[in-house]
């Protein structure tokens, strides 16, 4: 399978893990965020006051929306991961092993050490 994007697929998979990261870290902080401290920041006239005190007014929503987008980017992560190992030359249920070891490798990277976890 010579011709198989394998720039593209590594790329996809680093870009869809970093999302992954970035929606992580926002489901945390939409419901960790204490509501004294969005009225400080209005009260500061911060910039993204407003746009704070909107995605706190529904947190369970705003949580719930970001952990979807978080499962798709994790989920084209893994398939772009899979795809390139399947491009290579080795036998299928080589390929099978590694793409399973590396997808749970992945998973655990995401689950386990992503901001959320901070």
């Amino acid at each position: 399978m010579s011709d198989v994007p394998l720039a593209l697929l590594a790329a996809l998979t680093v870009l869809a893990v970093l999302v992954a990261a970035a929606l992580s870290a926002g489901e945390a902080a939409v419901v960790r965020i204490p509501r004294n401290t969005v009225a400080d920041l209005l009260a500061a006239r911060h910039p993204a006051a407003e746009r704070v005190r909107r995605l706190t007014e529904d947190r369970a929503a705003v949580a719930g929306s970001a952990a979807v987008l978080r499962l798709l980017a994790e989920m084209v992560a893994a398939v772009c991961l899979t795809l390139a190992i399947a491009a290579s030359d080795l036998v299928w249920s080589v390929e099978l092993v590694i793409a399973v070891a590396a997808c749970a490798f992945l998973t655990v990277v995401l689950a386990r050490l992503s901001p959320r976890s901070l």
